[in-house]
């Protein structure tokens, strides 16, 4: 493990994290999820029924930009 960058501002966060990410494409990234379609599914259901975002960030170990993405279609389209 490598401290790359130490960010100020907790907002910036995940914008710098996927700077990094792309930049230096690491082959390991301890905050990437491994999802298989059912979860994806149910985590679908869950929110489509009012389940907290929060809620299903914890529960699946998500970021909250990652779960936004796999709601949205940005990732896990099918």
């Amino acid at each position: 493990m490598e401290l790359l960058e130490l960010v100020e501002d907790p907002l910036d966060l995940e914008n710098r994290e996927a700077y990094y990410i792309g930049t230096l494409s690491p082959s390991l990234n301890v905050t990437d999820t491994k999802l298989s379609r059912n979860d994806v599914v149910k985590l679908r259901t869950e929110a489509e029924t009012g389940a907290p975002l929060e809620d299903l960030c914890t529960k699946y170990n998500l970021t909250m930009k990652y779960l936004k993405e796999i709601l949205r279609g940005g990732r896990w389209k099918s």
